[in-house]
C-alpha cells in the first residue's frame, strides 16, 4: 500500500454539481477503473511532479508543468473517505494549457530531466542508487500515460480531478 495518485476525466456540469452540493465527490470521481476516463499512476506522482519541475510542492503556479501532478488546482467538494488528499481540479483551459506543455516534454526530455534532478529526500519514492534507473523506467510509463490522458481530456473538453488514495 501507499499513497497512489489517479485523474478522473469529468465534464464542467459534474465539476459545478460537485461545487454545489448536488453531487457528492466520491460519486463524482470513484468510479469504475476500467472505464476509460480513468488513468491510475500508481506511486509515480511525486516523482513525475519533481522531475517536471524540480519543486516539492506546488510552487508558483505559473509553470503549467505543476499541473501535471494537480497540486495547483482547485479542491473539489470535501475530503472524501480514503483519501490522502483533498481531490483537486484543473479547468478545461487548466487542461489544455498543461497538455500543450506536456507535448512539449519528449520522453528523452523527461530522462534527462530525471536524471539531473537534485532528489530531495521529501520526494515521496526518490530514487536511490542502483533503483534509480528502474524507478526512471516506471516513471517514465507513466508519464507516458499521463500525457496521452491529458491529449484526450483536451479532445473531448473534459476537466481533470487528481486525487491520491
Amino acid at each position: 500500500m501507499g499513497m497512489i495518485g489517479a485523474y478522473v476525466m469529468v465534464d464542467p456540469e459534474t465539476i459545478d454539481k460537485v461545487q454545489n452540493g448536488v453531487l457528492s465527490v466520491e460519486d463524482a470521481i470513484y468510479v469504475d477503473e476500467e472505464i476509460e476516463d480513468v488513468l491510475d499512476i500508481d506511486k509515480s506522482w511525486h516523482i513525475i511532479h519533481f522531475a517536471l519541475t524540480g519543486e516539492i510542492d506546488e510552487g508558483d503556479g505559473t509553470d503549467p508543468l505543476r499541473n501535471v501532478v494537480v497540486m495547483d488546482g482547485k479542491y473539489i467538494g470535501k475530503h472524501p473517505k480514503g483519501s490522502a488528499l483533498c481531490p483537486m481540479y484543473l479547468s478545461l483551459e487548466q487542461v489544455a494549457d498543461t497538455n500543450d506543455a506536456l507535448q512539449k516534454v519528449s520522453e528523452d526530455e523527461f530522462a534527462r530531466r530525471f536524471r539531473q534532478a537534485e532528489w530531495s529526500d521529501d520526494v515521496y519514492m526518490a530514487p536511490v542508487g542502483d533503483d534509480a534507473d528502474d524507478l526512471m523506467e516506471y516513471a517514465a510509463y507513466y508519464f507516458g500515460e499521463i500525457k496521452g490522458f491529458f491529449a484526450r481530456a483536451t479532445c473531448e473538453s473534459k476537466c481533470i480531478v487528481f486525487y491520491i488514495s
